[in-house]
């Protein structure tokens, strides 16, 4: 009959299995990385120049001054920075988003004569889209973005759906395709996607995808302020979660930010786009479209959080299988005895 030795045994069995020696390896020698911060630390501390002391009568550490050689004749006196010139300070950008941005050109007229294929493969002038004299929100996405570009057209149905106006009777939305080797085909498809969440009667004439070449889709992105960039290490094109909306003469108006929109919000701007008035975003937040590669020190440190959070869920229903096999052994035992 087993004993809770033996159940005692068999979770241990089940812990150790799990583990693996690469484990266990790492429990017997944890990194360095703890020393190694403590001894930067160290190092920060000794080139501040601030001598070691003892301990006083209090048993507190004696405060001293720091050697004036020490230090640095033209770092800036804490106490002499202005805290207004550290307001609004971010953190630098990773490089691989510089220029990823929105540069607002209210006011400026864009190109109409650029060419490009609306989602049919028609060849379509930019400007014949504004000869019905209605505003237009212009987005910048692409079918095969990983993650933004369908949150934010998402975002964009979901206030559509909800205001008394719509695509194609009040106003028009142009999307274009960031990425040049898009086809029509395949922004048809995208289209017809978010079409089904948008019935509207107007909205497959109000809603045009349009594909072009690099230059095309460059020059009307600039002219508008809409930085993006292509990273190659993921095939994607980072870019910032935002539309423009345009006047009838096709003059930018307004930029609205971010991938969730308030239905009055948007009508708000389409109507002054409709008479050429300008409207300030109020929120000014960008979004882009981009994976952050974390460091190889977290990436490791959070791949063994998930190894040791597995190692525990094994243990505990490893040891309680066990315990009931145990429990339901001895009842059968003591029922025969």
């Amino acid at each position: 009959m087993p004993t809770r030795s033996t159940a005692f045994a068999l979770w241990l069995g089940l812990v150790a299995t799990a583990v693996g020696p690469d484990a266990l390896a790492a429990v017997d020698n944890p990194p360095q990385e703890a020393s190694s911060a403590a001894g930067a630390d160290i190092a920060v501390a000794e080139g501040t120049g601030v001598e070691a002391s003892a301990p006083d009568e209090t048993g507190e550490p004696a405060r001293r001054q720091p050697d004036p050689q020490a230090i640095d004749p033209e770092a800036p006196d804490p106490q002499a920075i202005d805290p207004e010139a550290i307001e609004g300070r971010a953190e630098p950008l990773p490089e691989e988003l510089e220029g990823v941005t929105i540069v607002e050109k209210l006011g400026d007229q864009v190109p109409l004569d650029l060419t490009f294929r609306d989602e049919t493969g028609r060849a379509i002038r930019l400007g014949d889209l504004f000869e019905t004299g209605q505003p237009v929100i212009l987005t910048f996405n692409y079918s095969n973005c990983p993650m933004l570009c369908s949150v934010q057209l998402g975002g964009l149905v979901e206030a559509l759906v909800e205001m008394p106006l719509s695509a194609g009777a009040q106003f028009k939305i142009i999307t274009v395709g960031l990425d040049p080797k898009e086809t029509p085909k395949r922004a048809a498809e995208t289209k017809a996607s978010y079409l089904d969440r948008y019935p509207r009667a107007t909205a497959d004439k109000g809603w045009r995808f349009l594909t072009g070449d690099e230059a095309s889709v460059r020059a009307l992105a600039d002219a508008v302020g809409f930085g993006y960039t292509y990273y190659p290490k993921r095939a994607e094109y980072l870019h910032p979660a935002a539309f423009m909306v345009l006047s009838p003469a096709g003059k930018v108006t307004n930029y609205t930010y971010g991938v969730s929109y308030q239905p009055a919000d948007v009508v708000r701007v389409l109507t002054a786009a409709a008479v050429g008035e300008s409207v300030e975003s109020a929120q000014k937040f960008i979004l882009s479209c981009y994976h952050y590669i974390g460091d190889a020190v977290y990436a490791r440190r959070a791949e063994a959080a998930m190894r040791y959070a597995g190692i525990g869920f094994v243990a505990l229903f490893g040891g309680l299988l066990g315990a009931l096999a145990w429990r339901r052994r001895h009842r059968a035992a003591e029922a025969h005895a």
